[in-house]
């Protein structure tokens, strides 16, 4: 199977299958390599990465995105601690960092489909890594006794 490498308007199908059986372990690693750079160079993000071993947290952000994208599942309980530490992460951070994120996908030349699974995929990280309870899903009720 090709891997779709660049933006096309054509209506082809998507390729079947993980965004990480289509891109590979090789290509994220590139991906969280050019997303390092950006977010150690964007004033939003920079400061989060003061005094922090950056080679070690790019081997686990690597691992990490592998998981997140159909890959090998590993233990996400850590996130939420490891984060912990940064008290005043909010949304704008995190919306910083996904943007940092897109733009390392798009050097990569990853098709605007592709990019769009991988950044819903990012974004289902958002409640851990800002340490929010994700609100219950809203059930419906069936019927109901006032009495």
């Amino acid at each position: 199977m090709t891997c779709p490498i660049s933006d096309t308007n054509s209506s082809e199908p998507a390729p079947e299958g993980t965004i990480l059986d289509i891109l590979g372990e090789e290509r994220v690693e590139r991906i969280v390599e050019r997303f390092y750079h950006y977010n150690l160079t964007d004033k939003n993000t920079k400061l989060f990465f003061q005094g922090i071993n950056v080679e070690r947290l790019q081997r686990m952000q690597t691992r990490f995105l592998i998981h997140l994208l159909g890959g090998k599942a590993i233990n996400t309980r850590k996130m939420r601690a490891a984060h912990k530490r940064l008290l005043d992460l909010n949304d704008g951070h995190f919306d910083a960092v996904l943007n940092n994120l897109k733009k390392a996908v798009k050097d990569m030349g990853i098709s605007r489909d592709l990019t769009q699974r991988i950044m819903a995929a990012a974004e289902t990280t958002r409640d851990d890594v800002l340490g929010r309870t994700p609100l219950p899903k809203h059930q419906p009720v069936d019927d109901l006794d006032f009495v």
